[in-house]
């Protein structure tokens, strides 16, 4: 997400000590939500047997699913002197209690979030201050969702995403234990999130200046090496170790910083909000929906419109990617795509839906005079979904169980 230009960015805290030095920095009454599945690791419920045993935590609550609006506001109504909120889970949980932080003592949130419109994109107040602080501690790879200012709120119409600086956390706790129990496959698809999402702003738009194209570059061949190392470990029968994982998790957080971003346009990374759109309609998770995305958003931009994106920046971002990758891929940027993925283990997964119907869908939540899909029309969405379908079709992975 390239929309944000808020410069203030979350302390980074390691471990369990992070944790228990948040917690006693933030005075007052207290509330935790915990993702359930994490609860039940080692980790999790070293950390959950932790925070019940603080007298300041007036609720502790182990949740799943995705945040409802009326379940957040009912939350912050009945707990309405709280001043600090810890999240430790996945996006999901950590989109639940970025919204909860930013209801407390705010009623112009409520509104937003309760407000029904077209628009997919919420933008909060922009010099709103938020009373409570936030401490998060992210226990999957790949969404950063830990360092951006953007959370994910579910709705009659569809997802939508809520945009303010009241939604940022004050600390990210980093521990690496918190991954450890992550199927092999999810790892992947960690690392390629974090890594479409750098390729993304690469390919959506050169930056002004070049030190931003060269971090952003920097972060993105990283995580191409790590890609490959992680693969490798499980084709060898192992898992990725904690150093990958940790360092992952680092590059992840560091692909929402302001510094890749500060001279792109808003929302360059329009392949965000149409991946969006087409998990809504398939029914499928983001990550698989993404890989089934990419590839025709690709062959729109190679193609010079500059509607998706910019050409020369895509060539340049995929020249140093082959550069650094330990497979043979190909020189064009979509067919080595694939190859990608498919070595990565990857799946692209676009359901069964009509094109037409996600591409109208999309114009309607993102577009129409809308800034996040601006320049796009129904035809040109349309054949980014029929190739989204094509994608999933011929979509080959190498055959190993991860």
């Amino acid at each position: 997400m390239t929309g944000s230009r808020h410069l203030a960015e979350p302390a980074v805290l390691g471990g369990p000590a992070g944790l228990r030095a948040a917690i006693a920095a933030s005075g007052g009454p207290a509330i935790a939500l915990v993702d359930r599945v994490v609860s039940e690791t080692a980790a999790g419920r070293e950390a959950l047997c932790y925070i019940r045993s603080q007298p300041q935590f007036a609720a502790v609550r182990v949740v799943e699913g995705s945040p409802q609006a009326r379940d957040l506001v009912e939350i912050a109504a009945a707990r309405p002197g709280i001043r600090l909120v810890v999240g430790i889970g996945g996006g999901c949980v950590i989109d639940q209690v970025k919204l909860l932080a930013g209801l407390y003592r705010r009623d112009d949130t409520t509104r937003y979030l309760s407000v029904s419109q077209r628009a997919g994109w919420t933008s909060l107040r922009a010099d709103a201050e938020r009373e409570v602080t936030l401490v998060v501690v992210p226990t999957t790879l790949g969404t950063g969702a830990e360092m951006s200012r953007v959370a994910c709120l579910e709705s009659a119409a569809g997802k939508r995403l809520i945009e303010g600086a009241v939604l940022r956390a004050d600390a990210a706790v980093y521990d690496a234990r918190m991954t450890a129990t992550l199927p092999g496959a999810l790892v992947m698809e960690g690392i390629f999130e974090a890594w479409s999402r750098l390729l993304g702003a690469l390919g959506g738009a050169a930056a002004s200046v070049a030190s931003e194209d060269a971090l952003a570059t920097g972060a993105a061949t990283r995580l191409t090496e790590l890609g490959f190392e992680a693969r490798d470990e499980l084709l060898a029968g192992g898992a990725p170790g904690e150093e990958l994982r940790h360092e992952v998790a680092r590059l992840s957080a560091m692909s929402h910083s302001h510094w890749l971003h500060l001279s792109r346009p808003p929302f360059a990374y329009k392949a965000w909000f149409l991946a969006t759109e087409l998990a809504g309609h398939a029914g499928t998770r983001k990550v698989p929906a993404m890989a089934a995305v990419l590839p025709p958003v690709w062959e729109e931009i190679l193609s010079g419109g500059g509607v998706l994106g910019d050409r020369r920046a895509l060539l340049r971002a995929w020249r140093a990617i082959r550069a650094v990758a330990s497979a043979d891929l190909p020189a064009d940027p979509v067919d080595g795509l694939r190859r990608l993925l498919a070595s990565w283990g990857v799946a692209a997964s676009a359901g069964d839906v009509n094109p037409e119907a996600v591409a109208r869908g999309a114009i309607r939540r993102w577009g129409a005079g809308l800034p996040m899909l601006g320049g796009t029309d129904l035809e040109l969405l349309k054949r980014v979904f029929e190739g989204c379908l094509e994608t999933a079709t011929n979509a080959r992975t190498e055959a190993y169980d991860l």
